[in-house]
């Protein structure tokens, strides 16, 4: 009895078990039956002659989907994150429940049960549970107020379409607290999921458009030095790059399609402005090895990011060994900044173990070697050098760099993406598992995944959010890096950007790719001419594509030769700057790196 609740009631109503009250009081003594109705009306408090009027009236099974139409009349819900409607259609909507419970019920009572009922639709409402109650709504005469609802499917359309209106008048200039609370409103909805990757397509273009917008609405100084743009895409523009993506796909709605559209406009052209700037400060200082340690470039990585973790850590049992701290190297093949920032938000809110960490010591960004392809940017990262090839290449590379650095490799420190799958019934394969176990004789392992990379050749990824699950191997990679206690370093050789198919592809001239082209003929205002040792190119000198929002049609046409899903332009942030991340689990006791780090999740409205 002291369990009896009306959350507790709403939450039976609507398991299975209510059946079996159902065969007890269609035999039970009608006085019995009273008796208990005026029990359970004393235990549910100010829900309790509500829920037993529909227990009498309807059956326990109605509880909840009638309980989300009472829902709707409460008139202490209206305000900013509700939609509001003419007080007619709450009396209507009322004088059909009197008639219907033969009672009726006070403000205080209704409100009652209907957030018992709402709260148990969000915590365990099923499909049918949700159609009864969107019948109820036609029978009530209740579809005016379905927008107050964070629960009926019917909802969620309202309160996009109420946030397109605020959005669209805030595009116009209006005040964005509007659309603020109006995109609070979408957010309450249990349907949204507006803060994971598994949003309907019109919530994470509304998201996306709202955060862009307030970008536009704050201020961006282009930055000074080639260190300080690769800060800023970091920690802003790579976020602003994913926003972008996810905008892009389009929205279902006309009123936020149209606004939406109007906000990609202004933020595209923004960014062109500094892709432009960056592309200038890229061929002047990223094609050379950096003084003074002025950026990172991706053939330094291993030196600057990887042996810094794997220094001795401190003993917790007071004797003096010397075994190095053991890391994991995941090299997600055209992983960019954006891409990497989800794949590791994903990580740390489903995998609170692992948090992500920075120190004062180590970069977190690195500059591909150009062009920014894989067999010059993934080989010189993997082999310590400026250099060009493939596996055949990269693995005796890597062993060197290891020999060079006093890294034991008494197992194989270096697979990729065939080696890694395992025989049916297994995530890795048993050698890639040793590898990893043995943390003492292998201190550095490097695998290299390649489900990004292969869904800019083979799909259209636009749009997509990429988790941990998403890309193959990366989940077993990390549970057993966990198991034995390796830091994990996510990083890639080169980042990417995504086809966005707003101009026929069309061959000229005698380049072979969409991102850069021999120097035969002036770079013009959509390329940008690099030239030094790190270009890995004929004459050690390419022209890479820089921004297509600046062409005219028979430019971009020219640019975007020999389609691929992600080919646009190879001297942007989105393209040149490697995603670098640095996960650890949350264990005291398994070294430095794990007690020095920090979580430091970047949002993407800037301060």
């Amino acid at each position: 009895a002291d369990s009896v609740s009306p959350h507790r009631v709403a939450l039976w109503s609507i398991s299975p078990t209510h059946l079996r009250f159902e065969s007890w009081r269609e035999s039970a003594d009608p006085v019995l039956l009273e008796q208990f109705n005026a029990w359970l009306s004393g235990r549910l408090g100010d829900a309790g002659r509500a829920m037993t009027a529909v227990w009498r009236t309807r059956g326990p099974a109605d509880l909840v989907p009638l309980g989300l139409i009472a829902a709707l009349t409460d008139d202490t819900h209206t305000g900013p994150h509700s939609v509001t409607t003419a007080r007619d259609t709450v009396v209507v909507v009322r004088t059909l429940l009197v008639q219907a419970l033969g009672v009726e019920l006070t403000e205080r009572e209704i409100r009652a049960w209907g957030t018992a009922a709402t709260l148990a639709a969000q915590e365990s409402g099923t499909a049918p549970v949700l159609r009864r109650a969107t019948e109820l709504v036609s029978e009530f005469r209740a579809t005016p107020l379905v927008g107050r609802s964070d629960v009926l499917p019917d909802a969620l359309p309202h309160r996009l379409a109420h946030f397109a209106s605020a959005l669209d008048a805030a595009v116009e200039g209006g005040p964005l607290a509007d659309a603020e609370d109006s995109w609070e409103a979408v957010r309450a909805h249990s349907s949204a999921l507006a803060d994971g990757p598994d949003a309907p397509q019109d919530v994470r273009v509304a998201r996306s458009a709202l955060r862009l917008l307030r970008w536009t609405r704050g201020e961006f100084e282009s930055p000074v030095g080639l260190s300080a743009w690769l800060h800023a895409y970091r920690t802003e523009l790579s976020w602003v790059d994913a926003a972008i993506d996810e905008a892009f796909v389009g929205a279902e709605d006309p009123a936020l399609q149209s606004a939406n559209g109007r906000i990609l406009e202004t933020v595209r052209a923004r960014r062109g402005k500094y892709d432009r700037e960056f592309a200038r400060e890229l061929a002047a200082s990223a094609t050379h090895a950096p003084s003074r340690g002025a950026f990172l470039p991706v053939e330094n990585l291993l030196d600057r990011v990887v042996v810094p973790l794997t220094q001795v850590a401190p003993s917790t049992f007071g004797d003096d060994r010397q075994n190095r701290s053991p890391v994991l190297v995941i090299v997600a093949d055209g992983m960019g900044s954006a891409a990497a920032n989800e794949i590791v938000t994903d990580l740390t809110r489903r995998s609170p173990q692992w948090q992500q960490f920075t120190r004062d010591d180590l970069p977190t960004s690195a500059v591909a070697v150009l062009p920014t392809v894989t067999r010059f940017s993934r080989c010189s990262l993997l082999t310590g050098a400026v250099t060009a090839g493939d596996q055949t290449t990269e693995k005796p590379g890597f062993a060197s760099w290891l020999e060079r650095r006093g890294l034991p490799a008494k197992q194989t420190p270096l697979f990729h993406k065939a080696q890694l799958d395992a025989l049916a019934g297994g995530s890795l394969a048993p050698e890639v598992r040793d590898s990893i176990n043995d943390t003492v004789g292998t201190p550095v392992v490097a695998c290299v995944l390649n489900t990004i990379d292969d869904a800019l050749d083979k799909s259209d990824p636009i749009g997509t959010v990429w988790t941990v699950s998403q890309v193959r191997h990366l989940e077993a990679l990390l549970a057993a890096a966990a198991t034995v206690g390796r830091t994990v370093v996510l990083v890639s050789d080169h980042g990417h950007v995504v086809e966005r198919s707003e101009a026929p592809s069309v061959q000229r001239g005698t380049r072979t790719s969409a991102r850069h082209r021999p120097v035969d003929e002036p770079a013009e205002v959509y390329g940008v001419l690099v030239s030094g040792p790190r270009v890995l190119a004929d004459g050690n000198e390419e022209i890479l594509a820089v921004d297509e929002l600046g062409l005219d049609p028979p430019a971009r046409e020219d640019l975007v030769a020999d389609h691929e899903a992600g080919t646009e332009q190879a001297a942007g942030g989105d393209e040149t700057v490697a995603g670098l991340q640095q996960c650890t689990e949350r264990d005291e006791h398994r070294g430095h790196a794990a007690r020095g780090g920090e979580t430091r999740l970047r949002a993407l409205e800037p301060a």
